[in-house]
């Protein structure tokens, strides 16, 4: 069966067919123009497998097979990958076409090309998410404080549907370094001092027992994205007393095992926020 699709281009007719068959999971169809009345002999349509993709450097297909090849053989972030030439070999494509699968990956944030010494498998990381979320953040809200809204939402979300899922798996151990934390925050208050930094390793430390990496990386991603935001628009903070207290009623509800006043309590840290936003 066959479906005709018509232009004209230059004064002449050009007819591309699609012919559509069963065809396996392996392959795509490949479309093949065709100009009516010039007689292109031997243009055929055909099947094209993956190994054909893979020998014409296409972009997509390149970049998931480099991304195979680094599955396949189990390599680790910081491990070296074969050279430019060795990928060009080994994955039938043209040195051109590794080269910008190998940049794209880069951006990407999955390998750091280090010139002169290699290609090299990066620790996991969301840099690239972060860039988005502050990019679009400060586009479509000009507001500083009213920029960080859609950010602290969906950090809200996450951290108060979680924190129930943390109360029973925090140890002893995890709770004392909370209760170091608070400490430091408190002490940091009376002088009216504030480091974010000490607010962002509570929150690490306190979702660290759910051995997520998604949920360390996602909330990572939204502190980088909140301190740009914040940084960018000079934007203040509310008072560090008020702050550290709020710490202090969710760690106090940890230590009692009260996964509802945990959850109450970090929920309204982050209506305090999200008010300040709102305003």
């Amino acid at each position: 069966m066959e479906d005709h699709l018509f232009g004209a281009r230059a004064g002449r007719t050009t007819r591309t067919v699609v012919v559509l068959q069963p065809i396996s999971a392996d392959c795509t169809v490949r479309c093949v123009p065709r100009a009516s009345g010039l007689g292109l002999a031997g243009r055929e349509n055909r099947v094209a497998t993956r190994q054909d993709r893979r020998e014409s450097g296409g972009g997509p297909t390149l970049l998931h097979a480099i991304k195979e090849l680094i599955l396949d053989r189990g390599l680790r972030p910081g491990d070296r990958l074969p050279t430019e030439h060795q990928l060009s070999d080994q994955l039938g494509a043209s040195r051109n076409a590794v080269r910008e699968a190998l940049q794209a990956l880069q951006v990407q944030g999955i390998l750091e090309i280090r010139h002169g010494h290699g290609i090299y498998l990066r620790e996991v990381t969301l840099d690239g998410l972060t860039d988005i979320l502050t990019f679009w953040a400060r586009l479509t809200e000009p507001d500083g404080l009213k920029s960080l809204l859609p950010i602290a939402e969906v950090r809200e979300i996450l951290e108060v549907n979680l924190l129930r899922a943390v109360v029973p798996l925090l140890a002893p151990a995890d709770l004392d370094e909370l209760v170091a934390i608070v400490e430091d925050m408190e002490a940091r208050a009376e002088r009216d001092d504030w480091a974010i930094e000490v607010d962002r390793r509570f929150h690490d430390v306190l979702y660290r027992p759910l051995g997520n990496w998604v949920v360390v990386f996602l909330l990572q991603a939204f502190w980088d994205a909140i301190s740009s935001i914040s940084e960018h628009h000079d934007l203040s903070i509310p008072p560090p007393a008020r702050i550290a207290q709020q710490h202090r009623n969710i760690v106090t509800a940890l230590q009692r095992g009260d996964a509802d006043a945990a959850v109450a309590a970090m929920s309204g840290h982050f209506d305090n926020q999200l008010h300040r936003t709102r305003a």
